[in-house]
């Protein structure tokens, strides 16, 4: 997949009777604070998660993106650009920083924006399960086997709960 280029920014595209690059289309959709130091935001098109995304060169981009590139003068390649305010349909290019995958899920984690528990969607324990797991297994009311069937989960399950493997979060 080709990645974004800076030349692409700067191309100027004719279209429906005018002609303008990807930076004159970006700074449109732009809702600029009277305080440079805040927000940016992104008025443009989003995606479900609230990040700005434009169309550049036949590609949608992200916004975020697009403006580290446009006022970095740089190519990010394979890492992430990341908010240091996280809003996201911010675009200011003072609140975007590059890092890894990892560093972008550490800093996810880190201030807890992450799903976990019930919220991953895949749960078939919740909070108050687990803590019923736990309140049994600490008083010796079943093995990690028969908890298991009464919750409908491995035993495997009720062991990482109870060492606290999983469900960490939950006290």
């Amino acid at each position: 997949m080709a990645r974004l280029c800076l030349k692409d920014l700067h191309r100027t595209i004719p279209g429906r009777g005018r002609t303008q690059s990807a930076k004159d289309r970006f700074t449109k959709k732009v809702k600029l604070p009277e305080n440079p130091a805040d927000c940016w935001e992104w008025v443009g098109a989003t995606d479900s998660l609230g990040y700005g995304r434009i169309w550049v060169n036949g590609r949608r981009e992200l916004a975020h993106r697009v403006s580290w590139m446009l006022f970095n003068h740089e190519n990010p390649g394979d890492l992430c650009v990341l908010h240091d305010c996280d809003n996201p349909p911010c675009v200011n290019p003072l609140h975007l920083f590059l890092g890894t995958h990892q560093d972008n899920r550490d800093d996810c984690c880190s201030k807890g924006r992450h799903n976990r528990g019930e919220k991953q969607g895949i749960s078939k324990l919740a909070e108050e399960k687990v803590r019923w797991i736990r309140k049994l297994y600490a008083g010796r009311h079943g093995t990690q086997q028969e908890i298991g069937a009464l919750f409908g989960v491995s035993p495997n399950t009720i062991g990482c709960v109870v060492r606290r493997k999983t469900w960490a979060h939950v006290a």
